[in-house]
């Protein structure tokens, strides 16, 4: 429905920072206009002078218009109140990214209308306003504004209008500017010139907008906005789905309209603008009929009455924002609620139980007042009840404290008798395999006692105390040390190449030497994770690296004719063994070699994953001769590890663990001290090292590095489990150990463990050594 709208506006000069303007659209789409409505705002912007207001303020206004006529949202209100916040926060961006306005903050203020139909909403932001001319009458519509969110950011509101309604908008200072009479007589007369000409210090932020509703053929043919003046960069789809009107105001006559208009103060002195007040009394008679004859001798200089205040707060715009819907809602059950309350009252207050009569009737029922005797039984019976309850959830509650307070007291006077037992098992190696189990089951009872008082109030600190007491004794049975940090010396995925690939690692004189399968090199860095050296990189996928006793590097590719060879340390250069051969012709299958000095030659054992699972080639000159087979049953092509101390050879067999051979007699010897858990991931571990007593595993299963004894030394068919150095955290430290090393002299373990090369303190274990 066109409105016949004329526009009327007045811009004041910006400079220095400040900046003022005004802003109308009429949408060009007819499904647009049905949706959206005409638009009319002025803004006004005060920053510091280096500020360039001008041309941050025609952004906001692009943005303004943008994120209106772009909203999804069926309610005009929602939408503008969306668009203002949304520019509000398009001035922060911009104020962010422009150094010169320092600490000093710019001061935004919009005010908005949008009129769809015979709707008029309005939102403002700041200290603008709006005002209403009908009737000769001039209201501040401010008054009637209300904040939807409740944080004081914007306020917004909903009217219908009539014809020949003037909406007026005005920033701050054209309100500041401007006194009623001046503001009266520019909206009667819907000329801007009264208010225009009058002279002013400062209009730099002052702007103002006059939108006459179905004016006059006269009116008409005065200056007005034209629309193309406000510059739009927007291009508003024509298919936008039209919104359906369902405000009941539309269904109503115009005097119940004009009964719906909201209660609105004065402008300034709170008192209604009267112009022609025998007239204007008329056309209310006339507006709302029956309604104000009955109240009419309550108004006074034309102000709305209480009733009338009543009404508009009863009222609940149907396009309002979800946070007004919902406090209509309360007030509406307030009111509900409240008239009931006094009908309930009275019927059983009063008429039923007579109160105001007291024990004893003065009425027709003379005598005494049994209704009310019978309510006060039944009130000290249901308190009565109430109380017995409450009494025994007291004594229920006490008796859980008390039973907290002895749980607590128990546990942890228990504790303090079991640590020194444990302490004191774990140098006895028969006593430790015997009693661990016994010490876990009270430790495990301990935890489930605490976790129950735990949940009785002021009991939680005290439980969570023992609890992290129980977890370190639990630690120290489990001979465990926990590692929250390991120390990572180096990371080759981030320091060298993220596609490194490496398979083995060995030490000698503080250095390590790493092979990388991917990039066929052997890296060195000390013990420290520094001096980093690529000493070689034309190998062919390298598998394994070891060093014999001499201090000779020795290691093995896929090279298909020559896949043993040396390397200098010192520089790198490459010799390869040639003239070996094998009878399988699979030596490119070697996976892990080991050194070994028999008689005083030197001899390389290795794994194959081909052919004779486990062979040797022995020194002979400058070169090596062999092959020479060692175990060939097919049983051993699974065979993880290889290791030789004390002249006998190991194996890592999964599920079996460590096996070992002297001569070809097996001699079986069992991992004592874990539980099955435990024993079932380490015997599946995929490395270990056997170095002067002690078997180390590397167990990626349990993320933990295993220590046990080669044997006892009464009984060499036993290896018993006495430290696991252990991880628990989110990160997947020893999740994927490739090879273990130990170095007695320095006190260290070393971890490779994927990517990366771990450093453990030997003397962390010696606590738990037999």
């Amino acid at each position: 429905m066109d409105l016949n709208i004329e526009k009327k506006y007045y811009i004041g000069t910006s400079k220095g920072g400040k900046w003022s303007s005004v802003y109308a659209y009429k949408p060009h789409s007819d499904s647009v206009f049905l949706e959206k409505g005409e638009v009319f705002a002025v803004i006004s912007l005060d920053g510091p002078k280096s500020f360039n207001a001008s041309i941050a303020g025609s952004l906001l206004l692009d943005y303004l218009h943008e994120s209106y006529f772009e909203c999804k949202h069926q309610l005009p209100l929602i939408c503008l109140e969306k668009a203002i916040i949304g520019t509000a926060r398009k001035l922060g961006e911009i104020v962010n990214n422009d150094q010169n306005i320092g600490e000093e903050g710019i001061d935004l203020d919009i005010s908005i209308i949008s009129v769809v139909d015979k709707i008029a909403y309005f939102v403002n932001m700041g200290q603008g306003g709006f005002f209403l001319y009908r009737g000769g009458n001039i209201v501040n519509v401010n008054s009637a504004l209300r904040d939807p969110s409740g944080d004081g950011y914007l306020k917004s509101a909903s009217t219908v209008i009539n014809k020949n309604d003037v909406l007026l908008l005005f920033t701050p200072q054209a309100i500041d500017a401007f006194t009623k009479d001046e503001v009266l007589e520019s909206a009667s007369e819907f000329n801007e010139l009264v208010l225009k000409n009058k002279p002013l210090e400062d209009e730099s932020k002052l702007s103002l907008l006059l939108v006459g509703i179905g004016m006059e053929a006269a009116d008409a043919k005065k200056e007005t906005i034209k629309e193309d003046e406000v510059e739009q960069r927007v291009v508003i789809k024509d298919d936008s789905q039209i919104m359906k009107k369902t405000e009941r105001e539309l269904e109503k006559s115009e005097s119940d309209i004009d009964e719906d208009l909201p209660e609105t103060k004065d402008y300034e002195d709170k008192s209604a603008i009267t112009v022609k007040k025998k007239n204007f009394q008329e056309k209310a008679v006339a507006n709302i009929k029956n309604f104000f004859n009955t109240t009419k001798e309550k108004v006074q200089n034309l102000e709305l009455n209480q009733q009338l205040k009543d009404r508009w707060d009863n009222l609940k715009p149907e396009d309002s924002s979800e946070d007004n819907t919902f406090k209509y809602l309360v007030k509406k059950v307030q009111r509900f609620s409240g008239k009931w309350f006094k009908k309930i009252k009275q019927v059983v207050w009063y008429d039923f139980l007579q109160m105001d009569q007291g024990i004893y009737l003065r009425n027709a029922r003379r005598g005494t007042n049994w209704r009310l005797i019978g309510v006060i039984i039944i009130i000290v019976v249901v308190l009565g009840v109430i109380s017995l309850n409450t009494i025994s959830a007291n004594q229920e509650r006490a008796r859980l404290e008390r039973n907290a307070e002895e749980t607590i007291t128990r546990v942890r006077e228990n504790l303090n008798k079991i640590e020194p037992e444990i302490n004191g098992i774990l140098g006895i190696v028969s006593t430790y395999n015997r009693e661990r189990s016994t010490y876990q089951g009270e430790l495990t009872k301990a935890k489930e006692d605490l976790n129950k008082a735990k949940e009785i109030e002021n009991f939680g600190e005290e439980a969570d105390v023992l609890l992290s007491k129980i977890k370190n004794l639990e630690n120290l049975l489990n001979r465990r040390i926990v590692i929250e940090n390991p120390n990572v010396i180096y990371d080759f995925a981030s320091s060298v190449d993220e596609n490194v690939s490496l398979s083995d690692l060995t030490l000698t004189d503080n250095q390590l030497y790493i092979t990388d399968e991917n990039r066929g090199a052997v890296y060195r860095i000390n013990y420290n994770g520094q001096d980093f050296v690529e000493l070689v990189s034309s190998l062919e996928e390298p598998k394994t690296l070891g060093f014999n006793e001499d201090g000779e590097l020795f290691g093995a590719d896929n090279n298909t004719s020559e896949p043993l060879f040396s390397i200098n340390p010192n520089n790198g250069e490459i010799k390869r063994l040639s003239g070996i051969l094998s009878p399988d012709n699979k030596l490119n299958t070697i996976s892990v070699i080991t050194m070994f000095k028999f008689n005083g030659v030197n001899r390389i054992y290795f794994l194959k994953q081909g052919g004779t699972p486990i062979q040797y080639v022995s020194a002979v000159g400058a070169g090596y001769a062999g092959t020479y087979d060692r175990f060939t049953d097919p049983e051993f092509l699974n065979v993880k590890d290889i290791a030789i101390s004390d002249g006998k050879i190991y194996l890592l067999i999964p599920g079996e663990g460590a096996v070992r051979y002297l001569g070809d007699n097996r001699e079986n010897f069992s991992l004592y001290g874990l539980t099955s858990q435990e024993l079932q991931n380490v015997t599946n571990s995929d490395s270990f090292e056997v170095s002067g007593n002690y078997v180390v595993y590397g167990n990626s299963r349990g993320r933990s590095i295993v220590f046990a004894t080669k044997s006892r030394s009464d009984d060499a068919t036993i290896s018993d489990f006495f430290a696991q150095i252990t991880y628990t955290g989110e990160f997947a430290y020893l999740k994927d150990i490739r090879e273990v090393k130990i170095d007695y002299s320095a006190g260290f373990v070393f971890v490779l463990d994927g990517t990366r090369v771990l450093r453990f303190n030997l003397s962390d274990i010696e606590k738990f050594i037999y």
